[in-house]
């Protein structure tokens, strides 16, 4: 995930973890030990989890500008492999294209 943050580094674009109930001080530790420069959002008591009905660990969204999830990822992924890196650049450039709402104006 690392390297593909950094692939698309100044697009729109962006990784976020999401950490399934445990400590601030632990994913801290792994953080620093793995080296990964991701930002992490806590879900504390699993309600988002439950939310996007997460059954298996570990699982990927990518989600578009509108908060929709476009593609779900279950199990190890390989964030370099050319599948996913065409599969986010296709989705990067229908979100940067003008819908005809915008092209009314």
């Amino acid at each position: 995930m690392q390297n593909l943050r950094a692939r698309f580094a100044g697009k729109p674009f962006e990784i976020l973890a999401v950490n399934l109930m445990e400590s601030e001080q632990k994913i801290t530790a792994f953080s620093k030990s793995e080296m990964i420069d991701l930002p992490v959002l806590m879900d504390r008591d699993g309600a988002a989890a439950k939310l996007w009905k997460v059954r298996m660990l570990p699982v990927s969204f990518v989600v578009d500008r509108q908060g929709a999830v476009r593609y779900q990822l279950v199990g190890d992924a390989d964030w370099t492999s050319r599948d996913i890196s065409a599969a986010i650049e296709r989705l990067m450039s229908r979100d940067t294209e003008p819908t005809r709402a915008d092209a009314a104006r």
